[in-house]
């Protein structure tokens, strides 16, 4: 019965240790991590399009679950999502060390007191959503009024620490930021170029404009659960493996999102976005992940 198991065990070494790329060139210490693992639990932001979301259907889907899905194939081993309907909830069970991963975030004094990360896989500029008629030049202009930030962002912390002057309306995603600016309940909404253009054409906003400035940039890198050095050192590898080629694929689905729906009745600046504003989008991105 020993010799069974032993063999079973070595069976199951060799299987998985096949379906793992190569060129990750992981130690004999981490392939046997994985194995003993079976699989990497993960949690997300589950209204957070077109970076990610929970479908009806309880689906992880968008950018972050398609990188996930590469991650996945080149270690050999499943990723299982557990569900949460908040970003608030998904970070709760990260400080409370009930998954493994968390797949799309920014590094933060505050959240690095329980997470480790691996190096950034996707970058955007951050800019505000404001009414057509606000001129917005910085964020001096909005001392004494609302901003809409998600309640659990990297922004929160910072406008909090940094802008005291500014007050904050908590939503639960950056849709509901944007929609609370939309019906007159903030001045500005927090969101990336990226979920400016998703969100104002599903909701063809007219009267919005984004800041022809960036605030900052967002450097999205997968979470790994803080103290354990063999999961991060496998991580860390497996998003190095990430190509152009990944990225291009990846992006060129999700940002692209409604690229074919009619222009009719949506705010100019998207309609100049149109494809040529999918072009700028890229290049953007491309540039930032360079500049890193």
């Amino acid at each position: 019965m020993t010799c069974l198991l032993f063999l079973s065990a070595v069976c199951s070494s060799h299987a998985l240790a096949a379906t793992i790329d190569p060129s990750l060139e992981l130690t004999f210490a981490e392939k046997r991590y994985l194995m003993n693992k079976g699989e990497l639990t993960y949690v997300c932001d589950p209204n957070w399009l077109p970076y990610e979301r929970i479908n009806l259907n309880g689906e992880h889907e968008g950018v972050a679950a398609d990188y996930m899905n590469l991650l996945s194939e080149r270690l050999g081993v499943p990723f299982r999502l557990i569900p949460t309907k908040t970003w608030a909830q998904s970070v709760l069970l990260a400080k409370a060390g009930k998954c493994d991963l968390v797949t799309m975030l920014n590094k933060t004094p505050e959240r690095e007191e329980f997470l480790d990360f691996t190096e950034p896989y996707f970058t955007c500029p951050v800019i505000l959503m404001r009414p057509e008629e606000f001129s917005l030049e910085s964020l001096d202009d909005l001392h004494g009024k609302t901003v809409a930030v998600v309640k659990g962002y990297r922004q929160e912390e910072e406008f909090q620490r940094d802008h005291p002057e500014i007050k904050l309306l908590i939503v639960k995603s950056s849709e509901d930021g944007i929609l609370a600016v939309k019906n007159g309940k903030a001045a500005a909404s927090v969101a990336t170029l990226v979920e400016a253009y998703h969100f104002t054409r599903v909701h063809r906003i007219n009267e919005l404009k984004p800041t022809k400035w960036a605030v900052d940039h967002d450097y999205h890198r997968v979470g790994v659960r803080k103290n354990d050095p063999l999961l991060l050192s496998i991580m860390r590898k497996a998003v190095s493996s990430l190509t152009e080629e990944d990225r291009h694929r990846v992006e060129e689905v999700w940002i692209s999102v409604g690229a074919t729906e009619s222009e009719k009745g949506l705010p100019r600046w998207v309609i100049l976005f149109g494809v040529g504003g999918l072009v700028v989008i890229f290049a953007w991105l491309i540039l930032a992940r360079k500049a890193h």
